[in-house]
């Protein structure tokens, strides 16, 4: 991973971690079945930003929100929490400087698993260096 997507991760775990509306619903599978809703960090996708501009890079981030199939309302409740969190914000990046941070959309289906909600949300962020 580059810089730039290691410093956009770690800037986005920690807007996880301060925001108490959602640090508690990443959690590790334990056993069984997970308790719902519950979130995962998909991915971090970093490439050089089109039009080949030297240091400015583009970053897709992706989250899994799941939530209990008889109770969507609180999957989507964590969906409208992650947007809030990411969208337009300006994160706080080491070395870098964020540029800007768009929802980009998302996806809602029924998991493989019985009664349980799959929501895929998508962000891109774009991040150049640090000229300072």
């Amino acid at each position: 991973m580059s810089d730039s997507g290691q410093a956009v991760q770690q800037a986005v775990f920690t807007s996880i971690n301060d925001n108490p509306d959602l640090a508690h619903l990443f959690k590790p599978v334990a056993g069984g079945r997970a308790e719902l809703p519950r979130v995962d960090f998909d991915g971090l996708e970093t490439r050089p930003h089109a039009g080949g501009v030297t240091g400015l890079f583009r970053h897709e981030i992706s989250f899994l929100v799941w939530s209990d199939f008889y109770q969507m309302a609180d999957g989507l409740k964590v969906f409208d929490d992650i947007k809030k969190t990411f969208d337009g914000v300006e994160l706080t990046l080491d070395g870098h400087r964020c540029v800007d941070c768009r929802f980009t959309g998302m996806k809602a289906g029924r998991a493989k698993a019985d009664r349980v909600w799959q929501i895929v949300v998508q962000f891109d962020c774009v991040t150049e260096e640090d000229a300072s």
